[in-house]
């Protein structure tokens, strides 16, 4: 009757993994660069790496870059943010260019962040002055 009256139970762990949510959108690292690029610059000429960082985790940090600007004197490599140059450039036809990258992250919903990059004309020289908005 002693065994009847005692309680049997066991007992486990439960592990709790809390996920991250995509609360942080994309930051890019510098809010003002300033880049010279002269004009005879070479096809893939690297101008300028952007960089981007995320405070979230997982995926929701992975970032990719895009070229919101349509142009076909520059491009960017979607996984490390580097600018280059993949035509010729010629100061006569156009002494300013302006870009716009954007950063987004991989979450669910994305989240994203656009750089602006402004050029002002330069003597034998295109010259970049970069902002950031969010």
């Amino acid at each position: 009757m002693a065994d009847a009256l005692e309680r049997k139970f066991t007992t486990c762990t439960v592990h709790v993994v809390i996920d991250d949510v995509n609360d942080h959108a994309p930051v890019f690292e510098r809010a003002y660069r300033r880049v010279q690029l002269a004009e005879d610059s070479s096809i893939g000429h690297e101008l300028v790496r952007m960089t981007a960082t995320d405070d979230d985790d997982g995926d929701n940090a992975l970032i990719s870059y895009m070229l919101l600007s349509r142009t076909s004197l520059f491009t960017i490599d979607r996984h490390t943010g580097t600018v280059r140059v993949a035509a010729p450039l010629d100061r006569e036809t156009t002494a300013a260019h302006t870009l716009q990258v954007m950063a987004i992250d991989h979450g669910t919903p994305a989240k994203r962040c656009v750089h602006a990059v402004h050029s002002v004309p330069h003597e034998h020289n295109v010259q970049f002055n970069e902002y950031t908005t969010h």
